[in-house]
């Protein structure tokens, strides 16, 4: 349709299944199809979009000095390890870089202080 025509649908029809009455309307003049009423079928596929997936750190285990991070990774989309000395700071540092595959993945990390806090960012 250009820009001076319009359509219109009007409720379903129960006598005629999933069919729509259509109006159409253009510059200025309506479309009538005189007496007979014109339905127009319309298939209508709806694909959900998914809630995009929550990003988490399995349960880190200790292996010697280091501390073993893993996560689910979704493919394209990369993910920041973050640590802070201070969970009211914004002051975070990326620790790594992971491109995601689809896999989960493993980090190392060698803590530099007595305590920090670790989080997961993804883009």
């Amino acid at each position: 349709m250009n820009g001076n025509s319009s359509y219109d649908v009007n409720g379903g029809n129960p006598n005629h299944g999933n069919y729509f009455a259509a109006r159409l309307a253009t510059g200025g003049e309506e479309w009538n199809a005189g007496s007979t009423t014109t339905f127009l079928s319309l298939g209508i596929d709806v694909t959900p979009v998914p809630e995009p997936s929550r990003v988490l750190l399995n349960q880190p285990i200790f292996v010697g000095s280091q501390i073993q991070l893993s996560f689910s990774t979704m493919t394209g989309k990369t993910y920041y390890l973050q640590s802070n000395t201070n969970l009211v700071s914004t002051n975070w540092s990326n620790v790594q870089t992971n491109a995601g595959d689809g896999s989960t993945m493993t980090n190392l990390v060698t803590p530099t202080d007595p305590q920090g806090y670790y989080r997961l960012l993804r883009n």
